[in-house]
């Protein structure tokens, strides 16, 4: 086993949440493989159309890295650009990266799967039928953004929407003249998906700035749910969430398998999203049935209390075979089915972005127990809750059962 080893981790920001939670999930492999972890931040200036990588200000130097007596016997990076690349290349042993900013790896890495990322945004508005839905990220030329864009163009093709790509330029240059005149002339509700949460806020700002009424006209969701861009956004924004523990600790393991010196079974792995975190900025449904609506609204905002569809029938005041009617007509299931994957969503974030109980998850999920749940999580995606833990965990696997 590879252990006692001396690792270098080549980070190029901490500045989000996922990127630290990347770098925890590194180390809580690390410690089990009693690794040694030495982390070198670096950051990119630019002046005008040149660019270097640097440490604290200076160029980069890793030079220190190179010399066999201080034994770097792996490297896990941040490889944003070949410029990194070309800084590594003479530190000794195999070299594995996390980002997903380049088409073509040269190194083997370990990514988020960002064409699913597309397809679980998209389902997200059209299971609010929203069919007017703008793109941002995808003249950033970066990898990640246009798999997100494909993802989300991909589960569209076949549906009624209609969707636009947008530019950064268009809401940040000239008070957002261009994206205010889009957004005027777009049919509502419109749904905006941007490529990270920190665009995501500046468009929810524009917005606001405009009095346009999020989510009633204007839905917003973001990318890696980072908790500060989330929470701290008036109205909060829902996001998709990003695995990044669990993308840290498969890349720790990937250069373990290296170090060891076996073979790969793939140069990338790719790492699901365990969905996405509803918060008020698409905290609305646009059917255009009034029934339908409150019915939707009123599972979304009760699915943690002990109710099933006998309640659901009595807030909306129809017969049980009308709302049956309606959901099969509009969602393709009924109501006690969109109850459960309410609750399988919210149990899935609870899995995924805290170390809670598997029976507290349950509980607060709307489960009645942690067997419910089991047998829930088993039928849909064919895993225990440890083992959906596990696999996509983004702050830390759980301890307790």
């Amino acid at each position: 086993m590879a252990q006692g080893k001396r690792i270098l981790i080549i980070a190029a920001t901490t500045e989000r949440d996922y990127q630290r939670e990347t770098l925890l999930g590194i180390r809580e492999f690390a410690e089990r493989r009693r690794w040694t972890l030495f982390v070198q931040m670096i950051s990119r200036i630019t002046q005008g159309k040149l660019s270097q990588w640097t440490v604290a200000g200076y160029p980069l130097d890793l030079s220190e890295f190179h010399s066999s007596d201080f034994a770097i016997h792996g490297t896990i990076v941040d490889l944003m650009d070949v410029g990194i690349l070309r800084a590594i290349a003479k530190i000794p042993g195999p070299k594995v990266s996390y980002s997903d900013c380049l088409a073509h790896s040269p190194l083997p890495r370990v990514t988020m799967d960002n064409l699913q990322v597309g397809r679980l945004a998209a389902r997200h508005f059209l299971e609010r039928n929203v069919k007017h839905l703008g793109f941002f990220g995808a003249d950033w030329k970066l990898h990640f953004a246009l798999q997100r864009q494909a993802g989300f163009v991909r589960e569209l093709e076949h549906t009624e929407a209609v969707v636009t790509s947008l530019s950064h330029a268009a809401v940040e240059e000239g008070e957002g003249r261009e994206f205010r005149d889009w957004l005027e002339r777009t049919p509502k509700p419109v749904g905006l998906w941007a490529a990270d949460d920190y665009f995501a806020r500046r468009i929810a700002q524009r917005c606001a700035g405009w009095d346009m009424d999020i989510p009633r006209d204007v839905l917003i969701l973001g990318s890696n749910n980072d908790a500060f861009h989330c929470e701290f956004c008036i109205p909060s924004l829902s996001s998709v969430i990003m695995p990044s523990r669990a993308i840290g600790y498969k890349a720790a393991e990937m250069l373990d398998t290296l170090m060891r010196g076996q073979p790969l079974s793939r140069h990338e792995l790719l790492i699901p999203s365990p969905g996405i975190v509803e918060r008020t900025s698409t905290k609305a449904t646009a059917f255009g049935c009034g029934e339908l609506d409150r019915a939707l609204r009123f599972i979304r905002e009760n699915a943690t209390q002990p109710i099933g569809v006998k309640q659901v029938v009595e807030h909306v005041a129809v017969s049980k075979r009308s709302l049956e009617s309606l959901f099969s007509t509009h969602l393709g299931h009924g109501p006690g089915e969109e109850l459960r994957c309410v609750r399988l969503a919210l149990a899935k974030f609870y899995l995924t972005t805290t170390s809670r109980p598997i029976g507290q998850v349950a509980h607060l999920s709307g489960f009645s127990d942690a067997a419910h749940l089991g047998r829930v999580l088993q039928r849909h995606e064919r895993q225990t809750p440890i083992e959906y833990r596990r696999r996509h965990a983004s702050v830390g696997e759980g301890s307790a059962s």
